[in-house]
């Protein structure tokens, strides 16, 4: 059995699947360091509760903890900076740890630089300007926190922010924080167009966050985005994957997937 297959039966926050399958006593450490590279440790450590994992699962949720502090302090001193932003790929509908902070300023260059001004004097330190983007740094959390003006890979800009500025809503964090965050749909189309399109790559986390966000999203409107912003062949290519997954999983694809995969036509193949 791969490690992909061991973390799909041993974790489970879909209804889909169909049993939950306990790790093997000694496959715990290599489980465990696959789940860091999919970014997906908390997951994979509650539901693997041990004697190993008891050390580890209190360090994650500290980081966890200090992620959430860390996101309701930028988020309140851009609210009363009076910055249009959302935060996005950030806050997972599992309970998840973060090195970094991504947020979309609305508005033009100007707005950009206040952020990060506003962000400087309230003592996050620079950590690099990029063509799209500006970095500041909580160190006291140990988190980067990405500011940015385009959602964009070196100067391509990728997805454009102002077909998102009308899918912002107020997000109340488990520490009771409220924070303004991207909406289900929107922020699952980011998610996918970073996955495809800047990483390359698909990790797990992005499969149980797929999976929750269906839940949550209506269909039409997710797909509508998707139309808007001209994602369409990397979201099908990344609920196929999903799908795909999940079947390895033993679950079973929910009706919201089906409805995406069929209703996102295929590419054209090219004229001679």
């Amino acid at each position: 059995m791969s490690l992909t297959e061991v973390l799909l039966k041993t974790i489970s926050v879909s209804p889909t699947q169909r049993k939950q399958t306990p790790i093997a006593p000694g496959a715990f450490m290599e489980s465990y360091s696959y789940a860091q590279k999919n970014r997906i440790v908390l997951l994979f450590l509650e539901s693997n509760k041990s004697d190993k994992s008891e050390e580890l699962l209190k360090e994650e949720v500290r980081k966890y903890n200090a992620m959430l502090t860390s996101v309701s302090m930028v988020s309140d001193n851009l609210s009363r900076g009076r910055i249009n932003y959302a935060i996005y790929k950030t806050i997972r509908p599992y309970r998840s740890a973060t090195v970094d902070i991504d947020i979309i300023v609305f508005g033009d260059k100007k707005d950009h630089w206040r952020s990060f001004e506003i962000l400087n004097k309230n003592g996050y330190q620079l950590s690099v300007h990029g063509p799209q983007s500006s970095t500041v740094m909580d160190t006291g959390a140990k988190i980067g926190i990405d500011l940015y003006r385009e959602i964009a890979v070196s100067n391509v800009v990728y997805l454009d922010k102002n077909k998102l500025a009308d899918w912002t809503t107020m997000l109340t964090l488990p520490n009771g924080c409220q924070i303004r965050n991207l909406k289900p749909e929107a922020d699952l189309l980011c998610i996918i167009a970073h996955s495809i399109i800047k990483e390359q790559m698909y990790v797990l986390s992005e499969y149980y966050t797929f999976l929750d966000y269906l839940k949550q999203m209506n269909v039409d409107s997710f797909l509508t985005l998707v139309k808007q912003n001209n994602l369409t062949i990397p979201t099908r290519t990344h609920a196929n994957i999903t799908a795909l997954l999940l079947k390895m999983g033993n679950g079973i694809i929910p009706l919201q997937l089906r409805e995406i995969i069929t209703r996102l036509p295929k590419a054209s193949k090219p004229r001679a």
